[in-house]
């Protein structure tokens, strides 16, 4: 079954996909992608489906734990197909302009008034800051410290020390996995109900657990409290909240940088949530805290929730460019696949088949050989590190939610990324649990202005429906040089079309943007730091 002149790419497979999975028979769903050549089912499944949140296979122990992992029923994907099939005066989604986004940097118009230059301070010799992060996200933290040393050493001394429970704080020499503060990943481990009734990991009594850090730092087995300038935080947001003693009772800086689409309620267990809210509100509020975000989903998302307004500062990836990782090809007969969330694919063999397949039938035309690899088969060799992953082609980059810090990352790296058309995206955005559980509570007054709710909070929409709009907040499809394709035969097409000259070109876009990127960040962090340190005296802040 083709589709028609005037339907969008896509709609018709996803039409026999509901076809297949109806009959429970993955044979013929395998039939009627590779007829069609266009999208292949998305690599997160091979049949079951969802029914009241229970899944119907028993095979998957995962999915019986954690059913909102695959978020679609049989109506979602009967709305999601109606929706790509889209009206034929309006033309596809694709065409279709994204949705308006406000603008976050941080105080765009004081920055433009700054000059960017050494300040007297610097005659005099730098102010020592000394930067603590505790987090169970190493590589954000890091990343920041990079950023930092990166851009504003004319400025500051600079000591960092990045402690994270992790457990890829290994893969960085400059982590530290410390036992005493393991606890806090071991709390996290609990289980409870979040705000849609989902069962999920959370962080219990928090309040509790930060009188329990703040006496850590200050006189119990780990007193750092007076050999640190200024904290970090990242992700999850919630554990921000940890830090929050520190700040009123210690007038210690906070620097809360955040991201993931899973946002403000990520960890946190229902009964806590409003109050979590007031306390962001109260922390972002505070002279000597300031949260930032990479991601203008999770900036939009705070918006509606809390009514407060937090800056995007986009992350490129700081840490890659410390260790001189850059983009070059020298596996160009090979194309790199990322990745589901955890590796966690399902039918991963069949999908591979049919790309190499499709690679295989081009091949014949453009005599161009190329071969996919997964990062969980590099991964396995040992192979995974930044300079292996820069040596592939191009990545094929699958996003299970809006915001991800890996393609920050690539992108910094210059590797030509292709990514799914926003046409498909939204099929393959599928961690529903964790990255859209689309919480609806607000502490935001019914009358305020900023209490214009998008479409994030939308609850009379379907899963897919919330997806198809929110995609608008990701750079995937805001920022330039990123390649799109609409089905697995176009983007196999287009692997093999673009030859090493234009892969170059498209490479130096990229690291162009990084540059800008930079320069910006370099401007926000600048001030936030002034901002957070403001008349403390001591080390000459």
């Amino acid at each position: 079954m083709m589709t028609s002149e005037n339907s969008c790419p896509g709609s018709s497979v996803l039409a026999n996909a509901i076809v297949a999975i109806s009959m429970n028979d993955s044979e013929f769903l395998h039939r009627a992608i590779t007829a069609t050549g266009l999208l292949s089912w998305p690599v997160f499944g091979e049949g079951q489906l969802v029914f009241d949140g229970e899944a119907l296979s028993s095979d998957h122990p995962q999915l019986m734990k954690h059913p909102y992992f695959w978020p679609y029923t049989l109506k979602d994907l009967i709305d999601l197909m109606i929706h790509l099939e889209g009206d034929a005066d309006q033309g596809c989604l694709q065409k279709m302009p994204l949705p308006v986004m406000m603008d976050y940097q941080y105080s765009a118009l004081y920055l433009e008034s700054q000059p960017f230059s050494q300040p007297e301070s610097v005659q005099k010799g730098r102010p020592k800051l000394r930067l603590l992060s505790i987090s169970g996200h190493a590589a954000m933290a890091q990343g920041l410290f990079a950023s930092l040393e990166g851009t504003l050493t004319d400025y500051f001394d600079f000591s960092f020390r990045n402690l994270a429970w992790d457990k890829y704080c290994s893969n960085d020499p400059a982590c530290i996995q410390q036992g005493e503060f393991n606890w806090i990943g071991e709390e996290m481990r609990e289980w409870g109900f979040n705000c849609k009734g989902i069962w999920l990991k959370v962080l219990r009594t928090v309040a509790s657990h930060a009188e329990r850090l703040f006496a850590q730092l200050s006189s119990g087995s780990f007193p750092l409290l007076a050999e640190v300038d200024v904290f970090l935080c990242s992700h999850p947001s919630y554990t921000c909240r940890l830090f929050w003693p520190l700040v009123t009772r210690a007038d210690k800086p906070l620097l809360g940088f955040l991201a993931s689409a899973a946002v403000l309620e990520m960890a946190v267990p229902a009964d806590d949530l409003t109050q979590w809210l007031r306390d962001f509100r109260d922390m972002a509020a505070h002279p000597r805290v300031q949260f930032a975000t990479f991601s203008p989903l999770f900036a939009e998302k705070v918006r509606q929730q809390v009514g407060v307004v937090i800056p995007v500062t986009r992350f490129f990836g700081f840490h890659v460019m410390a260790r001189g990782s850059s983009y070059l090809p020298s596996k160009l007969s090979e194309v790199l696949i990322w990745k589901s969330n955890n590796d966690w694919i399902d039918n991963w063999k069949d999908f591979h088949k049919l790309l190499d397949a499709l690679s295989v039938f081009k091949e014949e035309e453009s005599k161009v050989h190329l071969t996919f690899k997964g990062l969980g088969e590099l991964r396995s060799l040992g192979e995974a590190d930044y300079s292996s992953l820069a040596s592939f082609r191009a990545t094929l980059f699958l996003p299970y939610e809006p915001s991800l810090l890996a393609f920050y990352e690539f992108y910094h790296l210059g590797m030509p990324l292709f990514v799914p058309d926003p046409s498909v995206a939204s099929v393959y955005m599928y961690n529903g649990a964790v990255a859209m559980s689309s919480c609806t509570d607000s502490i935001v007054s019914p009358t305020a202005p900023s209490n214009e709710r998008g479409c994030y909070l939308h609850e009379d929409e379907s899963y897919a429906m919330r997806i198809a709009c929110v995609r608008g907040y990701s750079d995937f499809y805001r920022l330039p040089h990123v390649q799109l394709f609409s089905s697995l035969a176009e983007l196999v097409e287009k692997l093999h079309s673009t030859g090493e000259r234009r892969l170059q070109e498209i490479s130096a876009g990229m690291r162009l943007e990084s540059g800008r990127a930079s320069l910006r960040a370099a401007r926000f962090w600048l001030h936030a730091l002034r901002k957070v340190t403001a008349g403390r005296g001591a080390q000459g802040l």
